[in-house]
């Protein structure tokens, strides 16, 4: 199984018994290819004979998931800091806790 930045799995079509194959990309020597979508990952998650191939699926799937929200979170992270940064703050906390009128992050 092949996840991460490019988002798909491989298998050799042997662990896809019981998977309709025709809503899949054309397998190329024996080996199918296809991008962690929620169509095709449910589609193997109720077919596959194969507990080995639908728990490669499953985890190669939520990996992908994590992947992408924690891109997400590290954009999300740097943009708050750098909006504190553009309003004199020292930091994304100490904006937000002016705000609350507690003063300082460290009186929480």
């Amino acid at each position: 199984v092949h996840s991460g930045r490019s988002a798909a799995v491989s298998f050799p079509l042997t662990m896809m018994r019981g998977v309709p194959l025709h809503p899949f990309p054309k397998a190329e020597s024996g080996i199918i290819r296809f991008p962690l979508e929620n169509n095709f990952c449910n589609i193997i998650m109720r077919n596959a004979h194969n507990p080995m191939t639908r728990k490669q699926v499953f985890e190669a799937s939520n990996l992908a998931i994590t992947e992408t929200n924690q891109r997400v979170l590290n954009d999300l992270i740097k943009t708050r800091h750098n909006l504190a940064e553009f309003l004199n703050y020292e930091s994304f906390s100490c904006k937000m806790a002016q705000d609350k009128l507690i003063d300082s992050p460290e009186k929480v």
